[in-house]
């Protein structure tokens, strides 16, 4: 198995508003250098599955903390099988994965022990909606508060 660095940090995007079709809206985006300290000497891996128990090549597994940042990520094997050794130090994790045409699965929250190896598993089911992307970010009203527990979807505008 490969193992890498990201040489930059995973970010989002800015809050985008599109209010109408076939509107061209800019998003800069600055990527910050990789300055985490890398492994705080943990691991977690698993193996992402589909409902018929096949292995999913090539699945994302998205290590985030629990401000929902993005610390890492590490794609599935031919096995369907992952291994994140670089964690930087957080208080607690959640680990999103997601595959081409399957709907995204997360874990529960977590704490981890320097030293400590944890095994997470998923099953993904199938999405007959799903589109090759995902969106992610915050919710705000139009005073910037915040929006907790809001379902968010996002429409195709077709002619």
């Amino acid at each position: 198995m490969q193992i890498r660095r990201d040489k930059y940090n995973l970010t989002k995007s800015h809050t985008i508003e599109i209010t109408e079709k076939d509107i061209d809206v800019k998003a800069d985006i600055n990527l910050y250098s990789n300055a985490n300290e890398i492994n705080i000497g943990a691991s977690i891996s698993g193996k992402i599955v589909d409902t018929l128990n096949m292995p999913i090549k090539n699945a994302i597994v998205k290590l985030i903390d629990s401000n929902l940042e993005p610390l890492t990520y590490v794609r599935t094997d031919t096995n369907g099988k992952y291994v994140i050794n670089f964690i930087p130090p957080s208080n607690m994790y959640k680990i999103l994965a997601t595959a081409t045409g399957k709907i995204l699965n997360h874990s529960n929250s977590f704490s981890l022990q320097n030293g400590e190896n944890k095994i997470i598993n998923f099953t993904l089911s199938n999405d007959s909606n799903a589109l090759f992307g995902a969106i992610n970010g915050i919710l705000t009203n139009n005073e910037y508060a915040i929006i907790k527990g809001a379902v968010i979807y996002l429409y195709r505008i077709n002619n």
